[in-house]
């Protein structure tokens, strides 16, 4: 039997303590990805350097590194 699959939207919510969809994908299916989407509206205004992007880019990176710890991954797009 193939494996079950869950994939988990993140939008604001990157931590993975205390998150019900993630737990709940985690506790039904065999396998669970993350997925982030960088809305290019939000950041077409920002500045590249801007402290707000500086710090969703180490979140996830932070997240990718625990999701990988324990099997999993994270998916990173823009659109």
């Amino acid at each position: 039997m193939p494996p079950s699959r869950a994939l988990i939207w993140l939008r604001r919510d990157l931590r993975l303590d205390d998150h019900t969809a993630l737990a709940a994908a985690a506790a039904e299916k065999t396998a669970v990805a993350a997925v982030f989407v960088f809305d290019p509206a939000i950041l077409q205004p920002l500045d590249k350097n801007d402290r707000r992007l500086t710090f969703i880019h180490r979140s996830l990176e932070e997240l990718a590194a625990s999701l990988k710890s324990k099997g999993s991954e994270l998916i990173v797009r823009h659109g």
